[in-house]
């Protein structure tokens, strides 16, 4: 989201804040989480006690590990100086939608007007999809079926993108007009589904926005899957979607942001067998 969204964002935090709401209820709301590390962090709010510990410090160890420590404490002086003046004036549709793509400012008006956001409330679908990342392998499962896959020649950084790439290549078509909701203990999965797309990720907005599907990530421990357990089990005795030959031909005609790396070559060598 832009600077402008943030700040208004962070206005309407404090806003629910000082009138003692419970900000649990902005864990059910769909709100990025990583939004809430740092606008809570920025004004100055303890995070809501439901919130996962474990991903608070995934994230961290994780931006140390890759060197994007840059942006910390960037607020600061906003959320020393910030009053709250406008937080009266604002309104959902105060800014573009390029301004704010996942309607954060929407859902804290929402709250903040005393009007609970649910899923349920929501008129797209909502299509639950879970996985879990072990070094290079993988496993999803969902509605559609399990998927158990072994890339041990892709890079580390470029795990979580293909994992989201494969699996979108099988079950996309099923998710049409609807919400899809990434649930993963994985950082970097979270990062690309939450963050700004970098690298592999914007092929998995641009066939995603193709298919009218708007994409949501969950923090969730999963301790129940894994992908070890998937390994030495039948794979032949659960569903597995098989890719869509359309959007493998998609796929690989927007990967071409990415020809001539070796995640190019690997990723299209996994998805043309």
């Amino acid at each position: 989201m832009s600077s402008k969204a943030y700040e208004t964002a962070c206005e309407l935090v404090r806003s629910l804040a000082t009138t003692r709401t419970d900000l649990q209820v902005l864990m059910n709301s769909g709100i990025n989480p990583f939004f809430m590390i740092y606008a809570f962090a920025d004004c100055g709010i303890p995070l809501p006690n439901c919130f996962s510990r474990e991903l608070l410090w995934k994230h961290l160890d994780a931006i140390l590990e890759a060197q994007c420590w840059r942006g910390l404490g960037s607020n600061h002086a906003y959320a020393q100086n910030s009053r709250g003046t406008r937080v009266a004036h604002v309104s959902s549709n105060f800014c573009q939608k390029s301004d704010d793509p996942e309607g954060i400012i929407g859902l804290l008006t929402l709250n903040r007007n005393n009007v609970p956001f649910t899923l349920e409330a929501d008129s797209m679908p909502v299509h639950k999809l879970n996985i879990v990342i072990t070094d290079n392998y993988w496993v999803a499962n969902g509605d559609m079926g399990t998927i158990w896959y072994d890339a041990q020649d892709l890079e580390d950084e470029d795990v979580a993108s293909f994992a989201m790439i494969d699996t979108l290549t099988r079950v996309l078509p099923h998710c049409r007009g609807g919400i899809l909701e990434v649930r993963s203990n994985n950082v970097r999965l979270l990062w690309g589904v939450c963050g700004a797309p970098s690298g592999a990720w914007p092929v998995v907005m641009s066939i995603c926005r193709g298919h009218d599907v708007f994409l949501r990530g969950r923090w969730d421990e999963l301790k129940g899957l894994s992908p070890r357990l998937y390994a030495h089990l039948g794979r032949g005795s659960a569903p597995v979607p098989t890719r869509n030959a359309d959007i493998v031909d998609r796929v690989m005609e927007e990967l071409g942001i990415l020809k001539g790396t070796a995640a190019y070559r690997s990723m299209a060598s996994h998805l043309m067998r």
